[in-house]
């Protein structure tokens, strides 16, 4: 703030620890996603989303990171975990179509 806010005293209330964590592992992915750092990305973003459940989007980034890595199997079941915990969402429809298309690429391959 470089000295610019004002002080309050709440400033001095203790946080909650989850908050904290979560503020690292949001800071932890931007950085990882600014210096394109895809593996530590994708370990942050597993950890938050187990930190934050209810949060779809750290889902579907943990989700596509795998696919962006390789681990299609581990992607697909994301995705389907992102359908099925969010049913109706534009998030499930997007998760939806990845394992479909995951799908038609393991049924190619074999």
């Amino acid at each position: 703030s470089n000295g610019d806010l004002a002080w309050k005293d709440e400033f001095l209330q203790p946080t909650p620890q989850d908050q904290i964590l979560e503020r690292v592992l949001r800071n932890l992915m931007h950085s990882f996603q600014r210096s394109g750092e895809p593996e530590l990305l994708f370990r942050t973003a597993a950890f938050y989303g187990r930190l934050r459940p209810r949060e779809v989007e750290a889902r579907l980034m943990h989700a596509r990171l795998a696919e962006f890595l390789g681990a299609r199997e581990l992607a697909s079941g994301l995705f389907e975990s992102v359908r099925d915990q969010f049913p109706n969402t534009p998030a499930a429809e997007v998760a939806g179509a990845k394992v479909i298309e995951l799908r038609a690429e393991r049924f190619d391959s074999n």
